[in-house]
């Protein structure tokens, strides 16, 4: 059969695609506040304090700069006020473009601790930061540290994240 003139679906989306990427933000664009709030850490946290606090500092400057960065970055037409607002001060991701995108997920997900997996890492992650961290010290404090934070990490990262995301899912 003959194409009478008539494009392709796929050349349609392929046209839309390059006209929204020449509308894309100059690489540039964005990086500003990463950088600032990474030299405010550096400069404004003393010295003679105890290190964990400039780690600490750091680590939410460069995580508010990265936040910061993949919002501005998302495109215009799929941002609202409500859709950045949560993006920004509530999920704990950083792909912005799903969840701004009037907070429409690719998989909706509810959380649910019937099959066990939610409080796994959280109780795993509080035992190793309060019970075994505690014990290894009496031999190496280094190690100790790295017990210490293999355990925040278990709890946050792999617990109280994954319950929040789950949480945002749900109501997708």
């Amino acid at each position: 059969m003959m194409n009478l003139g008539r494009q392709p679906a796929d050349k349609i989306a392929c046209a839309d695609q390059s006209r929204f990427a020449a509308r894309k933000l100059r690489w540039w664009k964005g990086w500003d506040l990463l950088v600032i709030l990474q030299v405010f850490a550096v400069v404004f946290v003393p010295r003679h304090g105890p290190r964990w606090t400039f780690m600490w500092t750091l680590a939410v400057a460069i995580y508010c700069g990265c936040k910061w960065l993949t919002w501005r970055r998302t495109p215009l037409h799929e941002k609202t006020l409500s859709g950045s607002l949560c993006y920004l001060l509530a999920w704990p991701g950083l792909d912005a473009a799903p969840f701004i995108n009037t907070f429409r997920f690719p998989v909706k997900l509810r959380p649910t601790a019937a099959n066990g997996y939610l409080p796994r890492p959280i109780c795993v992650g509080l035992w190793l930061f309060f019970w075994l961290a505690r014990r290894v010290a009496v031999h190496s404090v280094y190690w100790a540290g790295w017990v210490g934070m293999v355990g925040i990490i278990m709890t946050l990262h792999f617990g109280l994240f994954h319950i929040v995301s789950c949480g945002w899912r749900s109501m997708a």
